[in-house]
């Protein structure tokens, strides 16, 4: 539990410093984004709320504009906020600390920052 708690902070932090690496930014607000990002971390979030992780993480890759580094943004802040979840929480919606770090490695690959992936592997 103390091990998972661990990763979950460790991964959490990596992400945290990639997004404000990326775009010099700490704190994060719906009302910081374009309007197509806004609507698409409203939606995330609320997918989240309601345990349905998998669902939203479909949905991000899904939905996602690779043109748009607004949407890097948003998903790594995406992955930053399932990082905040308990354990327990990410069990309940039948997901992992691995799926996050997965995940946000897709992300930074998709968006062509592949050579920032061994950030996340420090996790």
């Amino acid at each position: 539990m103390l091990e998972e708690d661990y990763l979950m902070r460790m991964i959490h932090q990596m992400i945290h410093g990639l997004r404000r690496l990326l775009f010099k930014t700490q704190e994060e607000t719906i009302a910081s984004f374009d309007a197509p990002a806004a609507e698409k971390f409203t939606l995330l979030l609320s997918l989240i709320d309601h345990g349905e992780i998998n669902k939203a993480e479909n949905y991000l890759f899904d939905q996602l504009n690779t043109q748009n580094l607004e949407e890097l943004r948003m998903a790594l802040l995406f992955y930053e906020r399932l990082a905040q979840l308990s354990t327990q929480e990410l069990a309940r919606a039948d997901f992992s600390a691995a799926e996050i770090q997965k995940g946000a490695e897709d992300i930074l690959r998709i968006f062509g920052y592949d050579g920032l992936i061994c950030w996340l592997d420090q996790a």
